[in-house]
């Protein structure tokens, strides 16, 4: 759980930040990023795949710079951040599981004990 709450903490700060730099870089001309809020909305937006790419149309480097920025750090940095988490809960349920492996579950035993009763019956 502390895995997944530092996950969403990074993910906060993220958007936070570009959502601030996008607000102050394009708010005045784009109203999608003229308030904090809006530009926030915006980004995540984007982060599920529904970017509005009018920025990367700004005579300034800077709007094809922050995209870029944005897309490297949210897809790869965060996204692998995302991906070792899932990674790491899989190998811990894999070593519960693997440390079960030696014990029948109980509905095994359960058919285990009920296919042996013949054998209890006539011995």
């Amino acid at each position: 759980q502390s895995d997944l709450g530092s996950f969403l903490l990074v993910i906060i700060i993220v958007l936070t930040g570009f959502g601030i730099a996008f607000m102050l870089a394009f708010g005045h001309d784009e109203e999608g990023y003229s308030t904090l809020r809006m530009s926030f909305l915006a980004l995540f937006e984007g982060m599920l795949g529904n970017l509005d790419t009018s920025v990367l149309h700004s005579p300034s480097f800077l709007g094809p710079l922050l995209f870029m920025a944005y897309v490297v750090v949210m897809i790869f940095v965060v996204l692998s951040m995302f991906l070792s988490i899932v990674d790491n809960a899989y190998s811990i349920v894999q070593e519960e599981m693997a440390e079960k492996s030696q014990e029948l579950d109980p509905l095994s035993r359960d058919v285990l004990w009920c296919l042996g009763a013949p054998e209890r019956l006539f011995s």
